[in-house]
């Protein structure tokens, strides 16, 4: 009885661990919202891939693979026509831990 009570605390602990990477994740691109392409550039790097709209918007995309997980982080933001974020997404980032997307050549 005992081992079953310590195998559902740590199902429960890993779903909470999981949990708090989306919500650190979403809250991290959050912040980027209103600022200009050019601050998450100069921060950032250039991007993996760019796409441009045909309303003058574009999609930003920034790739990191995570070994620990093998896969790839993929974090991606509309910037309108005036250069300013207005949304954004990401794709298997949902990692406890942090992943660095600063400035360097393997973004």
């Amino acid at each position: 009885m005992k081992q079953i009570a310590i195998v559902l605390r740590n199902i429960f602990l890993l779903a909470i661990g999981l949990l708090a990477g989306c919500a650190s994740t979403y809250n991290e691109m959050d912040k980027w919202m209103g600022h200009k392409e050019s601050e998450i550039v100069s921060l950032w790097g250039t991007p993996s891939s760019t796409y441009d709209n045909q309303d003058g918007s574009k999609m930003l995309t920034w790739k990191k693979y995570n070994f620990n997980q093998d896969k790839t982080c993929t974090k991606s933001f509309t910037v309108n026509d005036e250069g300013t974020i207005t949304a954004h997404s990401d794709m298997d980032c949902s990692m406890p831990i942090s992943i660095n997307f600063g400035n360097s050549q393997n973004n």
